[in-house]
């Protein structure tokens, strides 16, 4: 098979080590970039425990550790600027502080010009692939049989198969797969540079502290091994600034930028701020930009991989989503290699479109929370959201732009297929799909962390659901078979009568340590993935009650899950311990962790 790959950035390198990789059959592949040379424009990209799985399967994981390049990262943790009061933290690592899955990884940063590198270094090594750089598509033809490419010196590339890896500016997108679906500037921009610490410098989080204000949001992170450095990004309200690929500020722009940073972020309790900001030099500014959700990914002979096809806010997270897309990509097309690309086409997209989809609508409701928004102590100025969106008060101190209901949009649920009648119950089932061509990784939002309290909860209880196995819980499935769970009402996200929750169908890795007196489990380290499908209300049961997710209960907890005992979920975690209620930890997971078929 001949390939043409569009675009020498992260998808396109991925995808051709991805093709190499897993093609039984070898094949010529070639990628075009139209740059001169690899791109330097870019920052510090975390990578979640995922991505490094798929670079690990891609051969690149062993260059990056042979250069000690980047850093590990346990977590993120999230502070509030003006009270410098911890908000919470998303975990990369277990509970014992080691990786996570098999192979275990935690999360890393690392310089994109570092992982650009790396990834064009194991390309160079390949017979089967070659790299031109310089070039730029200018027409693109496709046939029954072939698809050709013509470049801007004439010439032409001809192959069986076209990937459109050029990102979110795509010509292959814009001249070919899906015309009118052209990328939109979000109003927010991530600003971005680098500074020398001094030595003692006391920093208030371990890795990576995000500090929330009324007017944005600002990362600080060590990249690099010696961790005498950190990498500081803002991301503010910004007008279009009619740029597509950022650019670095010169002169007096970088003192600017740097006195508007202050100004958002400075003068707060974390007083580590401050001379950071000010030691900050080499800003960079890069527009924001996303393509409307759910659109083509394919034509005849053509697919688009990666920000070419999915691009969403905020760009940072979408290398994880390129590393997926194009292992994902190849294994389905040497799975369906028997069969047209149409329908090697359609197979791929039954396994990828619901998970981007989901992704897509948690990304921008978070994205919209970045807008400026005024309020609380010491705030002067208005209260300003994007349209769509209200300022509300958080705390006497935060303010955030929240949409009309207050609540992020119900998350979907897993993808689904049918199952045989042989293995159905008497209602109508589908299966959670984790199909063996999947890389299964984690979405780039798994790892939340929080502590928990667990009940159980089945027929003929008293207290919420008489059956939590039946289709009339508040999320409208079950699960059969599989582990489920209903959960405190500040994670599900809705009340009583109010219908799914964002929560609902996302799955939770749970870890009981201690009885309600604080007695070590006999059973202590017992952990069990469960899926939310129903709601555990706030009005007249103590235990999930919390205010909001830095509240606790009685116990301690900042949620509750009451397992579901019809599903298995409270003898699997409980056991033989004697006890009805503990007391440990519960960490969102991807679901392909989780084993069961949902029933609606």
């Amino acid at each position: 098979m001949n390939v043409v790959i569009v675009g020498a950035g992260i998808a396109g390198l991925a995808s051709s080590l991805a093709l190499a990789k897993w093609l039984s059959e070898t094949p010529h592949i070639t990628v075009v970039e139209i740059r001169p040379q690899p791109s330097t424009i870019g920052g510090a990209v975390g990578l979640t425990p995922n991505a490094l799985r798929c670079l690990h399967h891609l051969g690149v994981l062993p260059r990056i550790r042979a250069k000690s390049l980047g850093t590990d990262i346990d977590k993120i943790e999230l502070f509030t600027i003006y009270s410098g009061a911890r908000l919470g933290e998303i975990n990369f690592v277990d509970q014992h502080g080691g990786g996570v899955g098999e192979p275990s990884f935690k999360g890393l940063r690392i310089l994109r010009t570092d992982l650009v590198e790396s990834l064009t270094d194991t390309v160079k090594a390949l017979d089967n692939v070659k790299l031109v750089y310089g070039h730029n598509p200018v027409q693109i033809v496709e046939t029954e049989n072939e698809v050709t490419v013509q470049l801007d010196d004439g010439s032409t590339l001809s192959a069986d198969l076209l990937l459109g890896c050029d990102g979110i500016h795509s010509f292959v997108r814009t001249s070919l797969v899906d015309t009118e679906r052209r990328q939109l500037y979000t109003g927010i921009a991530a600003v971005f540079g680098f500074a020398e610490l001094e030595d003692g410098a006391k920093i208030p989080w371990k890795d990576t502290g995000l500090c929330q204000s009324q007017r944005g949001s600002l990362m600080t992170t060590y990249y690099e091994p010696t961790r005498k450095k950190q990498f500081v990004a803002a991301i503010t309200e910004t007008a279009d600034v009619a740029s597509r690929e950022g650019w670095l500020a010169r002169g007096a722009e970088q003192e600017r930028i740097k006195q508007d940073i202050q100004s958002r972020f400075g003068g707060g309790a974390l007083q580590f701020l401050d001379p950071l900001i000010s030691a900050t030099d080499h800003w960079t500014l890069y527009p924001v930009y996303q393509l409307a959700p759910r659109g083509n990914w394919c034509s005849r002979r053509t697919v688009l991989l990666g920000d070419a096809a999915h691009a969403m806010s905020p760009q940072g997270e979408s290398t994880a989503y390129a590393l997926e897309d194009a292992i994902l990509f190849a294994r389905v097309l040497e799975s369906r290699s028997d069969s047209a690309l149409d329908e090697v086409f359609r197979s791929y997209q039954s396994v990828r479109r619901a998970n981007i989809d989901r992704a897509y609508d948690e990304a921008n409701f978070g994205w919209g929370t970045q807008s400026d928004c005024g309020g609380g102590i010491n705030w002067t100025g208005g209260t300003t959201c994007t349209s769509g969106w209200t300022c509300v008060e958080q705390n006497p101190y935060y303010s955030q732009c929240l949409q009309a209901s207050n609540t992020p949009p119900p998350s979907s649920p897993p993808v689904v297929e049918p199952v045989s009648p042989s293995s159905s119950p008497s209602s109508t089932p589908t299966s959670v799909s984790n199909p063996a061509t999947s890389t299964s990784p984690a979405s780039p939002g798994s790892g939340l962390t929080y502590k928990a309290s667990f009940t159980h909860y089945g027929a003929g209880d008293t207290f919420g659901s008489p059956n939590c196995n039946t289709n009339t819980a508040a999320c409208f499935f079950y699960t059969f078979p599989g582990f489920s769970a209903a959960v405190s009402q500040n994670l599900y996200g809705a009340g009583p009568g109010q219908g799914q929750g964002p929560a609902c169908g996302t799955c939770w890795k749970l870890v009981g340590e201690t009885d309600s007196s604080g007695n070590r489990l006999s059973n202590a380290g017992t952990s069990i993935v469960v899926m939310i499908n129903n709601l555990c209300p706030a009005d007249g049961n103590p235990l999930c009650a919390q205010n909001g997710l830095s509240g606790t209960n009685q116990y301690g907890a900042n949620v509750n899950f009451d397992l579901c005992s019809d599903s298995g979920a409270s003898e699997a975690f409980f056991g033989n311990s004697g006890v009805g209620l503990a007391v440990g930890s519960a960490t969102q997971v991807d679901c392909s962790e989780w084993s069961g078929t949902i029933v609606h």
